[in-house]
């Protein structure tokens, strides 16, 4: 079992999504290991991935990367991966250099669940999403390379950069949208 946390992100919304991911994984299992399974969409193609600023081993199929380490993490040990990744032309979810919408639901970042993004979950073969949001508390770094108005679960510090803590995840839209202030919160709408 990992965790993952300190997310350092930079999207670059372009022809399709162009992605540098960086964070934490930390071994909470009680065994080393050797390998690592994550998930990330598979529409998204995986260029490189660097362990501690070392390119090592990866294998992509399907929602499911299997990373090799250079060397074994120990239990409780931690170390700083970082994806370059691009891709994303569903119909369901886009991110391009007109419109961007990644739910923070949908598996857009490298999560540890060993699951598909779809599955059969149904006695009625009915296509559903599963979740990706574990409800655990992460910090987040984000910068978008984009003129769009972004609209996102994060504080945004500057212009094109956004921080914070999230037990959800993050959620990013931008395109042809609209917005409303109400009291406690924004309304984001078509």
């Amino acid at each position: 079992k990992i965790t993952l946390n300190y997310f350092d992100i930079l999207l670059k919304p372009q022809q399709n999504l162009k992605a540098e991911v960086s964070f934490d994984v930390m071994n909470k299992d009680s065994s080393s290991l050797d390998q690592l399974y994550l998930t990330l969409y598979h529409e998204f193609s995986v260029q490189d991935i660097l362990v501690e600023n070392e390119k090592v081993n990866f294998e992509q199929s399907g929602d499911q990367v299997r990373v090799s380490l250079n060397r074994k993490l120990k239990p409780r040990d931690k170390i700083r991966l970082s994806f370059h990744y691009e891709g994303l032309e569903s119909n369901l979810y886009f991110g391009n250099h007109q419109a961007l919408y990644l739910p923070d639901y949908f598996p857009w970042l490298p999560s540890p669940m060993n699951q598909p993004a779809f599955d059969l979950v149904t006695k009625q073969n009915s296509l559903h999403r599963i979740p990706h949001n574990l409800g655990q508390e992460k910090e987040y770094k984000l910068r978008i390379d984009s003129n769009q108005k972004i609209y996102t679960n994060l504080d945004q510090i500057n212009q094109n950069q956004w921080s914070g803590t999230s037990s959800s995840g993050i959620s990013l839209m931008s395109g042809m949208l609209q917005d409303t202030k109400l009291t406690d919160f924004q309304l984001v709408y078509p």
